[in-house]
């Protein structure tokens, strides 16, 4: 999509969603600034465009028992490297897995996991990566805590804020 495809009412919309996924269309009409058909259109033309994705709900996991947060860094073998996508599918598909990232330099994947406890993690690892074909190096980092980077949108005005 190129940026004639959207303006700004576009953006503020996307900006909004942003930062709240749960604002009703009549908030965000009022915060944007135009009408809630004018918001209903307009959110329609952004998903067929593929722009909004998706709506997300930002949960605690340790209050559904995962108490464990962990991100493993895998490196393929070498000639497991031409099918990282399969890959990312296939391990996209645990179902621990809150999201994998293909990456740049030595980790080809960082993949993250919520588990309910240290031995359950133990145990995917060996089993989902470790024990794996294509798999030539899993590292394990238990997060400790973490920031949504979102948490902090209430402070800025919107997308150009974070444009150079």
């Amino acid at each position: 999509m190129n940026d004639a495809q959207f303006d700004e009412v576009d953006e503020k919309m996307l900006w909004e969603l942003s930062r709240d996924a749960r604002i009703s269309n009549s908030a965000l009409a009022d915060r944007v600034g135009v009408s809630q058909a004018t918001v209903h259109n307009r959110l329609r033309r952004l998903r067929d465009l593929g722009v909004w994705q998706s709506n997300h709900a930002e949960i605690d996991p340790s209050k559904l028992g995962f108490h464990v947060q962990a991100l493993v860094s895998v490196r393929l073998k070498p000639s497991s490297r031409a099918r990282l996508h399969e890959y990312m599918e296939r391990t996209a598909a645990f179902a621990n897995t809150v999201s994998v990232y293909a990456l740049g330099g030595q980790t080809d994947c960082l993949v993250h996991m919520y588990c309910v406890s240290t031995n359950q993690l133990r145990d995917l690892v060996t089993n989902q990566f470790n024990l794996d074909p294509d798999v030539a190096y899993a590292d394990t980092q238990i997060v400790y805590e973490f920031r949504r980077g979102a948490q902090h949108m209430q402070n800025l005005q919107g997308w150009d804020d974070l444009r150079p």
